[in-house]
């Protein structure tokens, strides 16, 4: 895996996973995998989607501890069981719940490339760019306006609203243009995303 490749691949999702799996902290690992199963939402019964925003919690440090859900428990609709397999690796090591991502491209096997790209996009955006990473701290991310912004974003899941974070942080003085151009490039975003946990401090 190069850099040109990490920024542009629709479908080398596994190398890209690979080439993080012991470079990022568990967080990001457990929050890939979160993302991921979210994709697939719909076809979670109201269990797993609680089981699923538990794990992001805990992955977090908001929630101090979670237990793996009951075997028996349904947590996923009956026509695509290995969804519950998914939301079950979410607790499990950090370096085995990333791999949810895994379950749930399978469960979509009749529309795989476009969830394996997907998946790719989630990778840039929870991962960033492995080999450029961001400066620590810059003057525009400690602003109020963009980390209000940045909290209201995660919390209630507003990624749509990324590009008006880009125009607040403009404001702010922020001519990065990674920066920039992930909050406005309108890939597929989730928890965990480069730009907010640069804002808030996060790793």
């Amino acid at each position: 895996m190069d850099e040109a490749t990490w920024r542009a691949t629709r479908n080398e999702r596994a190398w890209m996973l690979e080439h993080v799996r012991t470079k990022m902290p568990a967080r990001k690992l457990r929050l890939f995998g979160c993302a991921c199963a979210r994709r697939a939402w719909d076809h979670l019964t109201s269990d797993g989607r609680l089981f699923v925003e538990r794990a992001e919690r805990f992955a977090d440090g908001t929630l101090p501890n979670v237990e793996v859900p009951p075997g028996m428990m349904a947590l996923a609709h009956p026509d695509l069981p290995i969804l519950a397999h998914a939301v079950r690796r979410l607790y499990d090591a950090p370096e085995v719940a990333l791999h949810a991502a895994t379950d749930v491209l399978r469960a979509f096997r009749k529309s795989w490339r476009e969830e394996l790209a997907a998946q790719c996009d989630l990778a840039r955006c929870v991962f960033g760019n492995p080999f450029r990473p961001p400066p620590e701290a810059p003057a525009w991310a400690r602003s109020e306006t963009p980390r209000q912004m940045a909290r209201v974003i995660t919390d209630e899941g507003r990624y749509a609203d990324l590009p008006i974070l880009a125009d607040a942080l403009e404001d702010a003085g922020c001519d990065d243009e990674a920066v920039l151009r992930h909050c406005r490039d309108g890939g597929h975003h989730g928890r965990g995303c480069w730009v907010i946990d640069l804002i808030l401090g996060r790793g």
